[in-house]
Order: structure tokens, then sequence, then C-alpha cells
């Protein structure tokens, strides 16, 4: 299957082994196009990825990282070209996936023995500089969880998805779940100042949330979360710093007023 035409649909880049037959379907019968890069390739082949990602018409970007790229990560001749890569990759919509065994440097899966492994101090070099981008990375078990991943991505871009989380019914302190997810996303708009909603699905066996933004926006949504529950901390621990932030941004402080309220009174993390 060729290329298509750009025209005027919005461009998803693939890199790496991403562009399975799945995938490009999907792509395709969206109305977008795609441009896929070999990254087992010379570091000028690694260039044009930057330039590509330096143009505004990349909507969203999809990238497998094997073994053998993260050798190539870490060669010297590569370095600042890596560099370059994953800090314009971090600035589009991406996600960036990585078998968990090769990721978090472990041997459990079924598939271990075929995996041919970087060292340790290179799996450690490609990890920090993914985390100094702060990239999306999203670990898998089995290749076929990539393309199922992979083939919503696009989807859930042009959605603005930032977090969906199921809850099940049984699920213990599914109920203080619920209310720190809308007291999350009423952190985020009243004082954060940031467009989102909190859309339920509710079935026979749980609830799905949905945290939606403004697809075009840039949110950390982990940094956030830090900020929210630092906040939550402060009205139990120091009513009145947080009373003054409250009345910076003109909100009510009846909301997060310390009270009974399990969440409230430090509960800020949700059930796993």
């Amino acid at each position: 299957m060729g290329e298509p035409s750009q025209g005027d649909k919005p461009l998803i880049l693939l890199m790496g082994n991403v562009d399975r037959e799945g995938i490009l379907s999907t792509i395709a019968e969206s109305g977008r196009w795609y441009k896929r890069k070999v990254l087992h390739s010379m570091p000028s082949n690694w260039q044009s990825v930057v330039n590509i990602l330096r143009q505004s018409t990349v909507s969203a970007a999809l990238v497998q990282l094997t073994p053998l790229t993260y050798r190539y990560i870490v060669d010297n001749d590569y370095a600042t070209v890596s560099e370059h890569l994953f800090e314009h990759l971090a600035e589009v919509p991406h996600a960036v996936f990585i078998h968990d065994d090769l990721y978090h440097g472990t041997r459990d899966s079924e598939l271990s023995d075929e995996i041919d492994y970087p060292t340790e101090v290179e799996r450690k070099s490609v990890y920090a500089l993914l985390t100094k981008y702060r990239v999306n990375v999203v670990t898998y078990q089995k290749n076929f969880e990539v393309t199922l991943l992979a083939v919503d991505f696009p989807g859930h871009v042009e959605t603005g998805l930032m977090l969906r989380l199921y809850v099940p019914n049984n699920q213990l302190w599914a109920n203080e779940t619920n209310r720190l997810l809308e007291l999350f996303r009423d952190f985020l708009t009243r004082i954060a100042k940031i467009d989102v909603r909190l859309d339920e699905t509710r079935t026979k066996s749980g609830v799905i949330y949905e945290l939606r933004g403004d697809p075009s926006g840039s949110v950390e949504l982990s940094d956030k979360f830090q900020e929210f529950s630092d906040f939550m901390s402060l009205c139990t621990t120091d009513p009145s710093k947080a009373e003054l932030i409250l009345l910076d941004k003109h909100v009510s402080q009846t909301k997060y007023h310390p009270n009974p309220d399990p969440v409230c009174e430090g509960s800020t993390t949700p059930a796993s």
C-alpha cells in the first residue's frame, strides 16, 4: 500500500515498526494521511524525521522502539539527532510503544527469550532521554496490543481524550474515586483555567470515566494532578493558605473546604 496524498488532511507520522496494516487502514478510512519513517537508518534520515516534526501539519505521531532502536539512540553518531527527535516529538500528540520487558528491564514475558536485550547502561540511557522530554510511553506485552492501541490513538487526539479510567462497581472506594475525579475536573476548570469535561458511561459492571479537553491544547496531566494533590493536602494542613488561592482565582471556598468526606481528608490518589 502506497502512502496517500496530503491534500488538506491531518498528517500522522509513523516511526519504526508501527505501520501495521490495521493502523494504515484505520488512518486512511478516517480521512487522515500518514507518512512512514524507518528508524533503523542513517542519522540523516533521523534528521528528516525531526524536520517533519517541526512542521505544523503533524497532528500526531506513533512510534515503536525496539532493542535495535535503543542501540541507535545511544550511538554517539545519533546523540544530537536523538535529542532533537524526542524534544520535538514531545511537542505533538504522540505515543511511543515499547515492550514492557524492554522498558522496565525485566524478562517476565513469554517473548523474553526472543528479545535481544540492550545492556542495562543502554536501557537506562534511553529511559533517561524519554523521561527528560516527558515522552508518552505506552508499554505492551503482545505485538497485537500495539495495533489495538494505535488504532484508537488518532481518535483520542481528535476528541481531546486526556484520561480514561474504568472503575468496577465492586471496586473499593469506587464512590470516592467518582468524587475525586469530579474535584479534579473542577480544579482544572476553575483554578487551573483549563477547559475540560468529565464524561461518564455506566455499564452493568462499572463506570468508564473519560476526561476530555481542547484537542489543540497541550496539558501535562500528571503535573496538573500533582498540583491538585498538593492543593487538596493544603486544604487540610493549611486551610488559610488554600483559601487565599481560591480567593485569588475567584472560586468559592465551599467545595474544597475540609470536611469528613474521605477525599478531603487527604485521599488524593484514585483507587487502582
